[in-house]
């Protein structure tokens, strides 16, 4: 078992109402640390007996919407073109959220598969509480991959450079010491 370092879509986000409570962490507090880390704007909350639960909204957890920013990341990615292709075909093909978390359920490429993670987030300093998001891996680098760091690092650079209106952005590598 190795570590990677995943670059995820999440679209799933799941709170226990029972951790909370234990916790003493109002709906109030859990809102206001939650929304540091995830974006509420872009979830819908449902809330059921036992936990809250976070879902992307539609309008923006969509085929068109993925395959725009696909299409774009794995441009500076330099994801396997055959691999990139056969991705957004499939998407293509797609019609609603549930449609594209079964397909990445299926694990279809190291570029496009389902993750489950857990996290804590804390609110004020003593009150914290577990996270659990989903979300569809759009890249994935790490100990099997270390062949491929440098995808990983041009990526990094033109990240830097695309978003940063200074001329010297320009300069930028990023690279590992020796």
């Amino acid at each position: 078992m190795g570590t990677y370092i995943l670059f995820t879509i999440n679209h799933r986000v799941v709170i226990s109402k029972k951790e909370l409570l234990g916790e003493r962490v109002s709906f109030e507090e859990m809102m206001e640390a939650v929304n540091e880390v995830f974006p509420l704007s872009a979830y819908e909350l449902i809330e059921r007996e036992h936990v809250y639960e976070f879902r992307a909204k539609e309008s923006i957890f969509n085929a068109d919407q993925f395959s725009k920013f696909l299409t774009n990341q794995y441009r500076l990615l330099s994801v396997d073109a055959k691999d990139q292709e056969a991705i957004l075909q499939q998407l293509a093909t797609l019609k609603t959220y549930e449609d594209i978390v079964q397909f990445a359920d299926k694990k279809p490429y190291p570029n496009f598969q389902s993750h489950t993670s857990i996290m804590t987030v804390y609110h004020k300093p003593f009150k914290r509480f577990r996270v659990t998001f989903e979300g569809v891996i759009f890249f994935l680098a790490g100990k099997a991959f270390l062949e491929c760091y440098d995808h990983l690092f041009a990526y990094l650079e033109a990240l830097i450079k695309e978003n940063n209106p200074c001329e010297i952005a320009k300069l930028t590598k990023v690279t590992l010491s020796l």
